[in-house]
């Protein structure tokens, strides 16, 4: 993604993540702010599968399965209870009924099992599109959903395909940013702009409008570097793997023959994994790295008994 992008998906996953922590005291003044909220998750979780996707196909690698494995989970879970609202809304039994099934325990079952039940998904989106507008599923977010299916099933491509599924996902990221601005803009402010101002309201009010700002952080790319050690001698350790992951992302490197290393990452939160087959593995949960920092962590690694 572009800068601009990544600064406004910024924005519009801040929006998201505050909107689903809404208290019930403001749900019961403007209830329709839960089917918004509906809305506006499915629209920024197709834009994370199309992210994914974009990069995956790009690098030829990319993720680990288990994060490609939440992010399709989490797009075609968001199509999926669309559908059952759309179905309930309709009395359609049938569809409900199907939709509760697929949705199951989606994300405890085989991949087999798995990729099925998201491609049900998929296909009664593609079935019931012209309806489902209300509920943000557009063409847009199922054909994220669509590349996203492609991309877990990890089928082997040609480099003429790649570059084609590339472009489809920028593409969508694209749409999907479109479509997102003008649900925030055209339904989700005016709703929250609706509600009463009082000494109650007037806080959840003032801190949405907070997340709406878009904030440029510069440029888009932060770096860890550090050295791996032998922690017993404080001698340099070459050939240690380092995993840098979170539920979007995977990404590895190894420590060169001075025990040097240096990634370029987007800024976001990581658990940072050191393994190598003679020392026990090093972990360091949530570390989080804002755009244009430089991240010194060090490795002091312990051999194993």
């Amino acid at each position: 993604m572009t800068l601009v992008q990544i600064n406004r998906m910024r924005m519009m996953k801040a929006v998201l993540a505050y909107l689903k922590e809404t208290p019930a005291s403001i749900l019961l003044l403007l209830p329709i702010l839960s089917s918004l909220t509906s809305a506006l998750e499915a629209l920024v979780n197709a834009m994370l599968a199309a992210e994914q996707t974009q990069g995956t196909v790009a690098n030829g690698a990319g993720a680990t399965k288990a994060a490609k494995k939440l992010v399709l989970f989490n797009a075609a879970s968001s199509v999926g209870k669309a559908l059952l609202s759309f179905a309930n809304s309709k009395n359609d039994t049938d569809l409900a009924k199907l939709m509760t099934d697929m949705l199951e325990l989606l994300d405890r079952k085989a991949d087999a099992t798995f990729i099925m039940r998201c491609k049900t998904v998929y296909e009664k989106g593609v079935t019931n599109v012209a309806s489902l507008a209300p509920y943000g599923i557009s063409d847009a977010v199922l054909n994220a959903l669509d590349l996203t299916i492609t991309n877990y099933e990890g089928q082997e491509q040609s480099v003429r395909n790649r570059v084609v599924q590339r472009a489809n996902a920028t593409s969508a990221i694209a749409t999907l940013q479109r479509e997102t601005t003008a649900l925030l803009k055209k339904q989700i402010d005016p709703a929250v702009d609706s509600i009463p101002t009082t000494t109650e309201t007037y806080p959840y009010k003032f801190e949405y409008k907070k997340n709406r700002l878009i904030i440029n952080l510069g440029h888009k790319f932060t770096q860890f570097k550090g050295f791996t050690l032998n922690k017993e001698t404080q001698s340099s350790l070459s050939n240690v793997e380092l995993e840098f992951k979170n539920a979007e992302r995977s990404v590895k490197i190894k420590s060169d023959n001075d025990g040097k290393y240096r990634e370029v990452l987007n800024p976001d939160v990581y658990d940072i994994i050191a393994t190598h087959p003679d020392f026990e593995p090093f972990i360091i949960e949530g570390v989080k790295i804002q755009a244009g920092e430089i991240k010194v962590e060090n490795f002091e690694m312990v051999p194993k008994v």
